[in-house]
């Protein structure tokens, strides 16, 4: 979700509504091919969507993206890895959103956009992996933070894949047994499972 007026409006999000040629909000844009400009006084426009969206889960991707990210602090460091699954040609880059899920009641609205890159595999089985890191912004809550990733061609504009970074957690833990000496064992447990010594 992109704003179009201060104090959430970014440089990214007006690009890419001029790029797009929209004519009004709120405008929605699938896949970066088919969009739809208006919406209803009261309801819902899933009955509008649905179709598009069905059709766009249905179409396979030449690319596969995960993505995870790690706070350290306030910096973040976000990874993306990618494979070409089928031979792909033109211009195509990767995109870095910064995104808060639900804040100011919207899902995944984009308040920074890190560095984009070019996309280089250009075969199947060709990888690419890139990182940034950025600064957590003091104003942000972090519990809503979900980066996304995206790889669009620059010339139809197409998105060919997208992914929402996993958080992947990380911290130095220090055990320190009292009396000095004490041998002990110990457990440690986490989301991604127990640890023991």
């Amino acid at each position: 979700t992109y704003y179009l007026s201060n104090p959430l409006r970014t440089p990214f999000g007006d690009t890419r509504f001029g790029a797009y040629g929209f004519s009004g909000t709120p405008s929605v844009m699938f896949d970066g091919t088919s969009q739809y400009v208006g919406g209803m006084a009261s309801g819902s426009m899933y009955a509008t969507y649905q179709p598009t969206v069905a059709a766009k889960l249905a179409t396979s991707s030449p690319v596969a993206v995960t993505a995870s990210y790690k706070i350290r602090g306030d910096q973040v460091t976000l990874v993306m890895d990618a494979t070409a699954d089928a031979a792909i040609t033109g211009s195509i880059s990767v995109h870095f959103l910064v995104c808060l899920d639900g804040y100011h009641w919207h899902p995944n609205l984009v308040v920074a956009t890190l560095a984009s890159e070019a996309f280089t595999p250009t075969a199947a089985g060709h990888t690419q992996h890139i990182e940034r890191v950025f600064t957590l912004d003091p104003a942000w809550d972090r519990s809503l933070l979900n980066p996304i990733v995206l790889v669009q061609n620059n010339t139809t504009r197409a998105v060919l894949q997208g992914a929402v970074a996993a958080p992947d957690y990380e911290a130095d833990v220090t055990i320190d047994c009292e009396p000095n000496g004490l041998d002990a064992g110990w457990t440690l447990s986490g989301p991604y499972g127990v640890i023991t010594g």
